[in-house]
């Protein structure tokens, strides 16, 4: 059964997207998307939804490294959704209750992502507090209040740390 998904580009990413399919000018419109969207669904398989897709004049990369790595200066993002996150955050911001809401789903996949991305057990190396410390993941932060939080323990002094995974440098053998 194929889940039913939506992208959203910004001018310049669809301009990106679109130059990465050239070959395919003389092709209907219909086959053109459909290769768009291959090519973004592959990058995409078997990671999280909403996923940005970052999208350069060479082609379409899974992120913004890859496509700095590849030489890549001028990059937008797109982002792939699946109808059950569009219809999760169709709400109407004027109501509170519906912005809470917006903000818990948001806070529920951003909390999840991270879990995906270090699963406990998982070493990484990290600048804490302007130190490069080598550390164990071992819990996460809670969704409601700190959903990018790793916690974990120092390899070397075997203390409990608690950090943000934007400080993580890379993931660890």
């Amino acid at each position: 059964m194929s889940r039913t998904q939506h992208i959203i580009f910004t001018a310049t990413s669809l301009e990106h997207a679109l130059s990465s399919v050239r070959s395919l000018h003389d092709m209907s419109t219909e086959v053109i998307a459909q290769e768009v969207f291959r090519q973004i669904s592959e990058l995409a398989a078997h990671r999280l939804t909403p996923t940005t897709v970052w999208c350069g004049p060479g082609g379409l990369y899974q992120s913004k490294l890859d496509a700095a790595r590849n030489g890549e200066q001028q990059i937008d993002s797109a982002i792939l959704v699946d109808t059950s996150d569009l219809a999760n955050l169709a709400v109407d911001m004027s109501d509170a209750h519906d912005a809470m809401r917006a903000a818990d789903f948001a806070n529920r996949r951003y909390s999840a992502a991270v879990q995906h991305t270090y699963p406990k057990g998982t070493k990484v190396r990290a600048d804490v507090g302007g130190h490069l410390i080598t550390v164990e993941i071992t819990g996460y932060g809670s969704y409601w209040s700190n959903p990018g939080e790793l916690y974990g323990t120092n390899v070397k002094t075997g203390k409990a740390r608690h950090f943000s995974h934007r400080h993580v440098l890379e993931v660890q053998p």
